[in-house]
């Protein structure tokens, strides 16, 4: 894992980290160069290319389609009590489905969709050797609200709230409808994590990703309309800092909750940024510089 960081004064850039991580079988290696004041944009390119290339691994290398005791172990950990021993395991090209529903083998082609549906919207290559992204898919409802409640440590009441979430490196729902927009948002989501490592921006941008693959041109452009119209939208300057667009309560002035309308207007900013005349060529670095800046930063 390569990642950098920088530390700012005020707007500017004073310094910047890198770091490459690695684990072998046995031990865990890490490289870390600080360099102040931070590094010009050739100086970086040439700092990238020896954190690409400059460290070689030369033994067993990890199974990234999962051996059948690593995802065992994975479910039976993390599982509710009365799934023991009720998984049934869906690999595809970039998934693996934990799952106690008949439905697993139809969920995994959605998955499978939703993934090339991400990048064809959102861009990057193919690597090899890439662990399968680990879903987990339940029968109801129920088993999923465990679960959710279990593992982020919440209640019950709050977990029931949500339909499915990516966190860390899986993504978790219930067997609805495969055709569910939840899947492709929260596929986003675990995508711009575990494929993109761009996790940064603010929730705006976070969510505006995931929204934009999740709703129709019409939907985003009527928001639009009326928010240059009506005024129907956040200011900016305040809209980029709010710390989750999920759980901002209160209403909009169109009388909607806060959230849905800030979803709306999270994904109607990134449909101006990739179908713009202003910003459509530039959309691949905007994605690039916006997932790796500090959240809030303005």
């Amino acid at each position: 894992v390569i990642a950098s960081w920088g530390e700012y004064d005020g707007t500017e850039r004073i310094s910047t980290q890198f770091i490459l991580a690695g684990l072998t079988p046995e031990r865990g290696y890490t490289f870390f160069l600080n360099c102040t004041p931070a590094p010009n944009k050739k100086a970086r390119q040439s700092i990238e290319k020896f954190l690409k290339t400059g460290i070689y691994f030369y033994g067993e290398v990890e199974n990234v389609d999962w051996d059948k005791d690593e995802a065992v172990g994975r479910w039976e950990r993390d599982r509710p009590v009365e799934l023991a021993g009720k998984l049934k395991i869906v690999r595809t090209d970039h998934y693996i489905i934990f799952t106690n529903s008949s439905s697993g083998k139809l969920f995994s082609k959605k998955m499978e969709e939703c993934y090339y549906a991400i990048q064809e919207t959102y861009p990057f290559p193919e690597v090899k050797g890439r662990k399968l992204m680990p879903v987990f898919l339940f029968r109801t409802r129920e088993e999923y609200v465990d679960y959710y409640a279990k593992i982020a440590v919440i209640s019950k009441e709050s977990a029931r709230v949500s339909k499915g979430h990516a966190w860390r490196d899986y993504y978790a729902t219930y067997y609805d409808s495969p055709v569910d927009k939840v899947h492709i948002h929260e596929a986003t989501h675990q995508i711009f994590d575990n494929r993109l490592f761009l996790s940064g921006g603010g929730s705006w941008f976070q969510e505006g990703v995931a929204e934009f693959m999740a709703t129709s041109e019409n939907k985003r452009k009527s928001f639009a309309r009326n928010a240059a119209r009506h005024g129907t939208h956040t200011p900016f300057r305040e809209f980029f800092v709010i710390p989750s667009l999920a759980y901002d309560k209160g209403k909009a002035k169109s009388g909607e909750k806060k959230s849905s309308n800030h979803y709306a207007q999270a994904a109607s900013i990134i449909d101006f940024a990739r179908n713009s005349e202003f910003g459509k060529k530039q959309f691949p670095q905007f994605l690039e510089s916006m997932g790796k800046i500090r959240r809030g930063d303005v």
